[in-house]
């Protein structure tokens, strides 16, 4: 039997790699941080950019190895595709892909690229809120490996499903902080705007992969979110929103036990959805219906999925405490204390604080 190839001695070498319409203030502020990143880096320009965007990137990169490309933007799935595509046509020599956006910039101005040494098909960074928004971090499986087997699926942001003969396996937690400046394309929509935006593609993504429970996911965290945004001028347009949003809650966030799902779907980044998604049909039975025996249920619905993802606790103690179940809501919340909270694919989480106790 053959021996397998050695691997490479030394750091892994990277590819910075983004997607920009209409971002030159951003790539000007951000794109110089990520010189001490990547060792080369790829930019995709959309045709719709109308402005000094790529004289940016060619004086900001000048003396770096480095690509730009032009693309019709059809969606994030097919563009990012096309962009890990482009990674590995151009910078074949280069093992892993970073996988970054204008509005992004690392926390620190080295990337330790020893942290990738063991080559996994993957990693994750730590993304932070933008300034103005909710504090914490999610993960994010930003770096993967530059062998072109990288599909997105859907045309909304999403993880790529890898096609290669490499083991996927679980990804490496990098541990590194990337932070987002606000002010982007997108920001410049308005929160309604952003929202209706990846509705849209979401509703696309359905048509051709009709009740995909993922996609189920999205239509209702998507439909609750507009809902709650429009409710207070248009009841009656919430209301029909709500129940849009929770027709596809209850699906993704099921009544299944976790122990009774498929194995394929007994990971942590299912399960995760399926916690976030009963949270959410809570979130929507109380804010949207005042249904707070809704709600109750779905929350423990997403404690019973997932007892290391707090919000669900915090809110449903908040709903003891309206109702005046003291007891109640102090031993759910002595119980969500000795949970352990790991930072999550989807929502980010913290630890119970003595003060909610």
């Amino acid at each position: 039997m053959a021996e397998p190839p050695a691997r490479p001695e030394g750091p892994p070498r990277v590819v910075v790699a983004m997607l920009s319409c209409n971002e030159e203030d951003l790539l000007r502020v951000n794109l110089p941080k990520w010189r001490g990143v990547g060792d080369y880096f790829l930019v995709g320009i959309d045709s719709k950019t109308q402005d000094g965007s790529e004289a940016v990137v060619q004086e900001v990169l000048n003396g770096a190895p480095y690509a730009i490309f032009p693309f019709e933007f059809d969606g994030f799935g097919p563009t990012k595709t096309l962009m890990l595509d482009l990674a590995h046509q151009h910078f074949g020599d280069a093992e892993f892909v970073f996988s970054a956006e204008p509005d992004m910039y690392p926390f620190s101005p080295v990337f330790d690229k020893m942290l990738l040494a063991d080559r996994k098909s993957a990693y994750s960074i730590r993304r932070k809120d933008k300034v103005g928004h909710a504090t914490g971090a999610r993960l994010s499986d930003n770096i993967v490996i530059n062998d072109g087997h990288w599909r997105y699926m859907f045309r909304v942001h999403e993880t790529p499903v890898y096609g290669g003969d490499r083991p996927a396996g679980t990804p490496g937690d990098t541990q590194f902080e990337v932070h987002e400046t606000p002010g982007s394309t997108l920001d410049q929509l308005g929160r309604r705007g952003r929202l209706e935006r990846e509705l849209e593609l979401v509703l696309a993504d359905m048509e051709d992969y009709p009740a995909h429970p993922r996609l189920y996911y999205y239509a209702g965290v998507l439909h609750y979110e507009i809902a709650d945004l429009v409710q207070a001028e248009d009841p009656e347009q919430g209301r029909q929103l709500g129940a849009i949003a929770l027709e596809y809650l209850h699906k993704r966030g099921g009544d299944v036990h976790p122990d009774q799902l498929p194995e394929e779907h007994q990971n942590a980044a299912v399960l995760q959805q399926t916690s976030a998604a009963a949270f959410y049909a809570a979130k929507t039975h109380s804010d949207l219906f005042q249904n707070d025996a809704g709600a109750e249920k779905w929350h423990k619905r997403a404690i019973a999925v997932e007892p290391g993802f707090l919000w669900p606790y915090i809110s449903l103690a908040h709903l003891y405490y309206r109702h005046k179940r003291y007891q109640e809501a102090f031993r759910l919340l002595l119980h969500a204390r000795r949970q352990k909270y790991e930072v999550r694919l989807f929502m980010d989480t913290k630890v119970v604080h003595e003060c909610d106790v």
